[in-house]
């Protein structure tokens, strides 16, 4: 006997139908254009790491993944927990909107300043650590991308709270796109090194401008509604305090976490001494990311939508967040990452040419380790919605 409900067409129609509902989801609109502005910043990243790859060699292109990796773990330490700490506080609290976006301002500012000066007096000390007394100049110029960074997050913690992931994902863009434009003039000019780093400064500055014009239209109204409302009694004043009790391990959180994919460079960096080899795992760190890069996009929507609906006590709505982005987080990134795993070889001579194949073996392996990291990372975004910031912090 037939079934119409059992035909090819039928099950296709039913499919982009529940596909279609799906994306009227705020969740899953707002992941969309996420992804889409990671699918651009990997993009952006991948050309210029390949770029950079072929055309300072392994050694030079090795120190570069290795500055990368003091800015991400510094920018980790230093600015995440304030800004994701607004992100969650604003989406919970819009009436307070203002309050918070001001209060966080002033902190990140504080720290920015903490931070620069950090850089100043121990990038030689950090070179030595390291074993390359000679890149103590371009640590400390390096740290300038803190202030860009530390300025633009505190515009996408505003607009992540706000729920406004389509002005977050064309800034994210926008960012890629004057990365990828200033790194490849700028070495392509003679500048090296330098010229690569000085687009990681510039970049984050041009965006964080370009936020603040953009703003002016669809922001700031929402802000000065909020500001209007501390003057009525009914709408209790921010506690400060509770922002810094979720950013400490929500930054002890991503610090472990950061830690556990960037010391190994770091670590290759310093005990072997090999610039050639530190160049090959640049190479295939980069690559085993890919699965983490894409997948930014979910933990960022994951956190003020859980943050939203536990303020609004709705548990059946956090466990549906919960089961349907495990799901489909783990029916996109296994099959990605095994196909990398089994090109490795082929992959590293496409993209960066025969002088890196040799390492093959540490991205086959590296790649499911980073699958598995981008799982995790699902999973303690949703803990630090519901407010479980030190079990994230113990398993991490």
């Amino acid at each position: 006997s037939f079934s119409p409900s059992h035909s090819v067409p039928f099950k296709l129609y039913k499919y982009f139908n529940i596909s279609f509902r799906l994306l009227r989801n705020k969740l899953a609109r707002g992941t969309l254009y996420l992804m889409v502005a990671e699918l651009i910043t990997i993009l952006s990243s991948y050309f210029i790491h390949v770029g950079l790859a072929r055309r300072l060699g392994p050694a030079a292109y090795g120190n570069f993944g290795v500055i990368l990796s003091i800015i991400f773990v510094t920018k980790i330490l230093f600015l995440t927990g304030v800004t994701l700490g607004i992100s969650k506080f604003i989406a919970e609290q819009p009436k307070q909107a203002h309050r918070w976006y001001i209060f966080g301002f002033k902190l990140q500012l504080a720290v920015i300043f903490i931070c620069l000066l950090i850089f100043l007096f121990f990038s030689k000390s950090v070179a030595d650590l390291l074993g390359d007394p000679s890149l103590a100049n371009i640590i400390r110029f390096s740290s300038l991308m803190i202030l860009g960074i530390g300025l633009y997050s505190m515009v996408k913690g505003l607009v992540n709270g706000l729920q406004m992931f389509n002005l977050q994902a064309y800034l994210e863009s926008i960012q890629s796109v004057f990365r990828i434009i200033f790194a490849l003039l700028l070495v392509y000019l003679g500048l090296g090194l330098f010229g690569a780093v000085t687009a990681y400064v510039i970049a984050p500055l041009l965006t964080f401008i370009i936020a603040l014009i953009i703003m002016k239209k669809s922001v700031t109204p929402k802000l000065l509604a909020s500001k209007s409302n501390e003057s009525n009694s009914s709408v209790q004043g921010i506690d400060k305090k509770t922002l810094l009790q979720f950013a400490l391990p929500l930054t002890l959180y991503y610090l472990f976490f950061t830690l556990t994919t960037e010391y190994s460079l770091l670590a290759v960096k310093r005990l072997l001494a090999d610039g050639l080899q530190t160049g090959l795992y640049t190479a295939a760190t980069t690559l085993s990311k890919v699965t983490q890069s894409i997948f930014t996009a979910l933990p960022l929507t994951l956190l003020p939508a859980v943050s939203s609906a536990m303020g609004q006590n709705n548990l059946i709505l956090i466990k549906k967040y919960l089961r349907q982005s495990m799901r489909y987080g783990m029916m996109l990134i296994l099959p990605i990452t095994v196909l990398i795993s089994t090109n490795a070889f082929q992959l590293l001579s496409l993209l960066y040419s025969s002088s890196y194949t040799e390492a093959a073996p540490a991205l086959r392996i590296l790649v499911f380790g980073f699958a598995f990291l981008t799982l995790f990372l699902t999973q303690g975004s949703f803990l630090l919605g519901i407010n479980k910031q030190k079990t994230a912090t113990f398993l991490t």
